[in-house]
């Protein structure tokens, strides 16, 4: 329950290695059972480009950032999800909203002038963090990831040499995919739910 309101909660507690025995008898007690898992990586050198067709860019504009949005939840959302449409204005409402921050880089992979994929990478001044990373279903295969997280760790070794990190959710398709890419494992979290 939520004091504040008296309904159900929907809050995700993430645990890290540091946080210590007591936090997970803790959650226990209050009703908290583990969901899943997400496991923290970090680019381990170069990311081989396979040599798609793909033409990568920067959001610039409000119409980019849409653009943007669109090919997320394309990515990420099947069409019979129920909540597709509030989704798919959140991604845009953030987009658009953000695209702007210098701490933060929107990239396009377009094929034949159509957007197919994308990126967003968050500078937090000490490492730089890759986030909604994925292809549109109609385009997968074609290597568009692999090339845009190579040109986010060619631009970025070449700026700085801060680590790159990313969390995935541990054992899926996409873990598989940036172990392959060489990205190595740093720490699991726990994400636990009542």
């Amino acid at each position: 329950m939520d004091p504040a309101s008296g309904a159900e909660s929907n809050l995700e507690i993430r645990t890290l290695p540091w946080s210590g025995p007591k936090w997970l008898d803790k959650l226990g007690e209050l009703g908290y059972r583990r969901q899943y898992a997400l496991d923290y990586m970090v680019a381990g050198g170069e990311v081989e480009s396979v040599g798609s067709a793909g033409e990568i860019s920067e959001v610039g504009t409000d119409a980019e950032a849409i653009t943007f949005a669109t090919v997320q939840a394309d990515g990420f959302l099947s069409n019979e999800d129920q909540n597709r449409d509030w989704w798919i204005n959140c991604f845009r409402e953030a987009a658009l909203r953000n695209y702007k921050l210098s701490s933060q880089s929107f990239l396009l992979s377009h094929i034949d002038g159509n957007a197919a994929a994308v990126v967003l990478t968050v500078d937090s001044g000490s490492c730089i963090g890759i986030y909604a990373m994925t292809t549109a279903p109609q385009y997968r295969g074609q290597g568009l990831s692999s090339d845009l997280l190579a040109h986010v760790v060619a631009k970025e070794s070449s700026n700085q040499g801060r680590p790159i990190i990313l969390q995935v959710e541990v054992g899926s398709y996409a873990e598989r995919f940036y172990d392959r890419l060489g990205f190595e494992f740093l720490f699991r979290s726990g994400v636990y739910k009542k």
